[in-house]
Formats: C-alpha cells, sequence, structure tokens
C-alpha cells in the first residue's frame, strides 16, 4: 500500500492543475479526442522519482487494465444518463468515476511509488522529463500537444 503522504501529495498536485481552468481544458480534450488517461498524465507530471521505460510500461499497462475496467465504464454510463430529469444520478455518477480515479492513482502509487524523502529529494520532473514520459505512456497526444502540455503540467505552482 502506498504510503499517505505520497498520495496526499499526489493529489494536492492533482486538485492544483485540475483548478487551472485552461490546464483543466486541456487534460480533457486529450481525453476526449486522444483517448488520454488523465490520472496517467497527472501522474507521470507529478512522480519525482526517475521512471525507467519498463516503470512507464507498467503503469501504462496498469492504468488501462483499470480504466478499462472501472473508470471508462461509469464514464459511459454517466455521459448516457445526463438529462435533466436524471440530474441526481449523474451527480452520484459522476462522484463513483472520481473515486474510480482515485483508486487508479493509488494502483499508479503501488506499481511505482515515489523514491523515500530521505533517498531524493521530493521534486517534480521537469518539462522535458515530462514530455518523454507522455510519449511513451500517451502516444496518441500529437507532439505539440506534448511539448505545450508538458510545459503547463510543470509549471503548476507547488500546493501550499
Amino acid at each position: 500500500m502506498p504510503d499517505t503522504r505520497a498520495t496526499g501529495d499526489f493529489w494536492s498536485f492533482a486538485e492544483t492543475a485540475w483548478n487551472d481552468p485552461a490546464l483543466r481544458e486541456r487534460l480533457m480534450a486529450w481525453q476526449d479526442h486522444h483517448g488520454a488517461d488523465v490520472i496517467r498524465v497527472l501522474f507521470a507530471a507529478w512522480h519525482p522519482g526517475p521512471l525507467a521505460a519498463d516503470d512507464l510500461d507498467r503503469l501504462h499497462a496498469r492504468a488501462r487494465d483499470w480504466s478499462t475496467r472501472a473508470t471508462l465504464r461509469i464514464r459511459a454510463l454517466r455521459r448516457r444518463l445526463h438529462t435533466p430529469e436524471r440530474h441526481a444520478l449523474y451527480r452520484a455518477l459522476l462522484e463513483l468515476e472520481l473515486r474510480a480515479e482515485h483508486l487508479g492513482a493509488l494502483h499508479l502509487l503501488q506499481e511505482c511509488p515515489p523514491p523515500a524523502a530521505a533517498a531524493a529529494p521530493n521534486r517534480r520532473p521537469r518539462a522535458d522529463t515530462i514530455g518523454e514520459r507522455l510519449a511513451r505512456l500517451e502516444p496518441g497526444l500529437p507532439p505539440d500537444e506534448r511539448t505545450r502540455g508538458a510545459a503547463e503540467l510543470a509549471a503548476i505552482p507547488d500546493p501550499d
């Protein structure tokens, strides 16, 4: 099980990213138009340690497996049921989808935990590293999108 500090650090980062309207719009466009997994993208931008090609391949497979089995099914149902008469059900499914994404993030943290604080400083990766990670994790993203998105992700301020 991942340590609670790493989980909290990741979610603070993810919430800070999500609260930036331009970045949220980019992430949603990546999800809707290129099939990107937002949690996987945010994890790649947050993870403070080195991630080798094998690590990235494992993360991709683990995230894809969970997303296919849970998150994508919930999202598809939520989108089908999005009508004014079903607002309460829609909101409940949205909350369930968010919980599925939280569980997906926990899977990623189990698969590739950050280095111990004593072993390495807890610094997020630079834009070029994020871009390299995204090229491996989200090969469907156009290169110019990866570059711009990586720069935006690297510029996210540390949460207070």
